[in-house]
């Protein structure tokens, strides 16, 4: 029980840094690299490479988040979100082949997170960042 209820803890905490690196990205005061830097450190907090993940295709990137083949719904969201951000600064960035590749993995782990799924405080429903996804990806490929 205590070792679960510090993992939701750092989860929490790790999610917190998300979005509050998500408004830097949308605020454009930062730079790609510590934006990646960010990313990584945050996922490192929950024992999650993301360098590993940025290369992993999509089925090796589903057991990556679920090795036991059971979701931790607030583990899949971070770092979902994790791939959405990066897509994210990338799209700003006018770098369109990066932002389809994290938005893609973003959407295949966004679907993992189940719509009734209890996530901490802040985390944005996965729904709502699909559509979001879902809106980027169609605005890319109009360009």
């Amino acid at each position: 029980m205590f070792q679960r209820d510090y993992i939701l803890r750092m989860i929490e905490e790790m999610g917190m840094v998300l979005v509050r690196l998500r408004e830097i990205i949308l605020g454009r005061t930062s730079n790609r690299h510590h934006v990646e830097g960010e990313i990584q450190k945050a996922l490192q907090g929950i024992g999650f490479d993301f360098e590993i993940a940025r290369i992993a295709d999509a089925d090796t990137l589903e057991r990556m988040v679920a090795p036991a083949g059971e979701v931790e719904p607030a583990r899949a969201w971070l770092i979902a979100e994790s791939f959405y951000l990066e897509g994210l600064e990338a799209q700003l960035d006018g770098r369109r082949d990066d932002a389809t590749s994290a938005f893609s993995k973003a959407l295949r782990l966004y679907r993992f997170v189940a719509p009734d799924a209890l996530l901490p405080t802040g985390f944005a429903e996965a729904i709502e960042r699909i559509r979001e996804i879902e809106q980027r990806m169609s605005d890319l490929d109009a360009q």
